[in-house]
């Protein structure tokens, strides 16, 4: 978005994919925690890779990781014994879950929200980037779930 250098956000719960190791399943496959940790790691890690400066706009690089659900963790081979591949579905369920929550925003007396601070790049017209960010607030509020709404720029 033109302008904006980041936002950065507080409340809600953020996503993450738990792998629930069964540890039984572990010594059946003559296996270790550190050998899942690792395959999972090997398998599934974003980088940054800087940024480009292109006519004033900074564009950040990233590389993203290979996994990106929960059928592909699943699906990691661990190892194989005698030509037979050990996948993490194997010793362990993957799920959808969420980070252990540290905190809450709440606000305007209401309860629990979710609040989003944008930051603006230095010399640009605030004007023209609250517009583009109440642009962006309509295009996340068609994608919110029923019941959900967004309040734009204050």
């Amino acid at each position: 978005m033109p302008g904006v250098a980041e936002v950065n956000s507080w409340g809600g719960f953020e996503k993450q994919y738990h792998v629930v190791t069964e540890p039984e399943l572990l010594v059946k496959h003559g296996l270790t925690l550190e050998q899942l940790f690792e395959a999972l790691e090997a398998n599934n890690q974003n980088v940054g890779g800087g940024q480009v400066v292109r006519a004033g706009e900074s564009l950040l690089v990233q590389g993203i990781g290979l996994t990106t659900n929960v059928e592909e963790i699943a699906n990691i081979v661990i190892t194989a014994h005698e030509g037979v591949p050990v996948h993490v579905h194997d010793v362990a369920t993957v799920q959808v879950d969420h980070e252990i929550r540290r905190g809450a925003v709440t606000g305007g007396g209401r309860g629990e929200i979710v609040l989003g601070l944008g930051f603006m790049l230095m010399g640009e017209n605030s004007h023209v980037v609250t517009r583009a960010l109440k642009s962006k607030l309509a295009e996340v509020q068609k994608m919110l779930p029923q019941g959900c709404q967004t309040r734009g720029p204050v």
